[in-house]
């Protein structure tokens, strides 16, 4: 009985593949002869009741089976347009999408490659600077200004030409940080001295529970941010309410004088809209100021041209005062290089 059973099985299955294999298999170069293609065609949109007046998609011919042959079928003889002129039955037109819009370029890109000259780069680099109404043209604008303005471009630009330090020695152009440095470190020597008068405590360092006590956390903030009680003394050669440790002691200075300084450097820089008092053009030192990205120290050429030969007296050694035997009877702040770290500037 098993065998018998077996026996049929296999019947069953070979005969129904040969059945199948039959009914699918077609002669040698069948589909090579338009006609029979055409009749295929035909036999397969009546068998589905598709139009027989248009050609069928390709979405359609794979919804129903067998439909993959004709679609083989009619690649062969060119595509659906060809075959479709071929047995004069027009095939379906595509659809027509809308039109793209230009996308409009937000992020100033131009053309690829355009970086590839630095003079490019460098005159991108200043338009840019210069379209700003709150920064300087002078300025390096930092990463984040960059990015914020939609200029990935320029930063990737700056980091391939050598980085921020390097461009803007090339440029002439000074760092943020220096930048950001003197524009702070002038807002606090003009609030200390303000602070200074208000309370009548000229040539003193408050303290920070005084400072607390009357409201002026920022101007404490401020301190802390530029060395601290100790250190900012020692700079500005203020008293403590104790007394300063003899490597705190760096000698005579003036927050008046380096205030004086400081809008000298800074006004060749920054203009008219920072600093509104003792605004001079400083013409001499506006060129100076592309030698290096750090902010110069104004020299004795400098002083004598804007009539301020009263600082050179304060800010300079004689050459002779080293050979002497008795030390010079005026004001002196330790030279120009001495003076220019007590405030942060370049003696170069």
């Amino acid at each position: 009985m098993r065998v018998q059973r077996k026996v049929q099985v296999e019947g069953q299955t070979s005969g129904g593949a040969e059945s199948g294999s039959k009914r699918l298999r077609r002669p040698s170069n069948w589909w090579q002869d338009i006609n029979q293609v055409k009749e295929e065609l035909v036999a397969f949109c009546e068998a589905h009741n598709l139009p027989v007046e248009v050609l069928p998609s390709e979405r359609e011919f794979r919804s129903y089976p067998g439909g993959m042959h004709v679609i083989h079928a009619i690649r062969k003889h060119g595509g659906f347009v060809k075959f479709g002129e071929l047995v004069e039955i027009p095939a379906r037109r595509p659809r027509e999408s809308p039109p793209r819009t230009q996308r409009r370029k937000t992020t100033g890109r131009d053309e690829y490659g355009r970086f590839s000259e630095e003079l490019v780069f460098q005159e991108h680099l200043l338009n840019y600077s210069k379209t700003i109404e709150t920064w300087n043209w002078k300025v390096l604008p930092s990463n984040a200004d960059l990015k914020e303005n939609g200029r990935k471009d320029l930063i990737n630009a700056i980091y391939r030409y050598g980085g921020r330090k390097h461009i803007a020695k090339k440029f002439g152009l000074l760092l943020t940080t220096e930048f950001n440095y003197l524009v702070e470190f002038y807002h606090l020597l003009k609030e200390l001295r303000s602070y200074q008068e208000e309370k009548q405590q000229l040539g003193k360092m408050p303290s920070f529970k005084q400072l607390i006590a009357n409201g002026r956390q920022d101007l404490a903030r401020m301190i802390c941010k530029h060395g601290g009680q100790n250190v900012l003394a020692a700079r500005l050669d203020l008293q403590l309410d104790r007394p300063r440790k003899p490597y705190l002691v760096w000698g005579q200075f003036s927050i008046d004088f380096a205030i004086d300084l400081i809008e000298i450097a800074g006004v060749s820089i920054m203009g008219t809209s920072l600093f509104l008092a003792k605004m001079h053009t400083l013409q001499q030192h506006s060129q100076d100021i592309g030698r290096t990205e750090r902010i110069l120290m104004p020299n004795a050429t400098t002083l004598q041209s804007i009539h301020r030969a009263d600082l050179i007296e304060k800010a300079s050694i004689a050459l002779e005062a080293s050979f002497c035997d008795t030390p010079l009877q005026i004001e002196m702040y330790g030279g120009f290089v001495d003076v220019a770290r007590r405030i942060g500037l370049d003696p170069d």
